[in-house]
């Protein structure tokens, strides 16, 4: 799925999907605003962000480019950079799991190049979040 839009996603499964040409975002790309909630993102593949990535970019119908993630499950997703989730815009994971994912460089935790990743301490991650200086608000 390609969004460059006001897009919000609920109760959903996105599962087998490719990014074609070593693209990213195997099961979702981002580029608007996203609001996932209770939704699995599985088994999806690309270059960067197997499961999820978000852009960061302007330009896009919105004005925005915010990404939030809600009681979702990214899982088994395979990418060479971020295998579960990969970002480089605002985004937030509030009691989302990000397990199983396979990557050559950031197979777990989200691969971002954004310092507004805000991960709850609530969250469910199979890892330790960022460090309170590496958060921004």
């Amino acid at each position: 799925m390609f969004n460059l839009g006001l897009m919000h996603m609920s109760e959903c499964m996105v599962r087998g999907n490719v990014a074609a040409d070593g693209g990213a975002g195997g099961g979702l790309f981002n580029a608007g605003e996203l609001m996932l909630l209770d939704t699995s993102v599985s088994d999806c593949t690309a270059a960067v962000g197997g499961g999820l990535y978000s852009l960061g970019a302007t330009g896009n119908t919105t004005g925005k480019q915010e990404t939030n993630v809600e009681n979702c499950n990214i899982s088994h997703n395979r990418a060479d950079l971020g295998g579960g989730i990969g970002s480089g815009g605002a985004m937030s994971l509030a009691a989302t799991l990000v397990s199983a994912n396979l990557a050559v460089d950031g197979a777990g935790p989200p691969r971002v190049s954004s310092p507004r990743l805000l991960l709850p301490c609530a969250t469910r991650l199979p890892f330790h979040p960022l460090s309170p200086s590496a958060q921004a608000s």
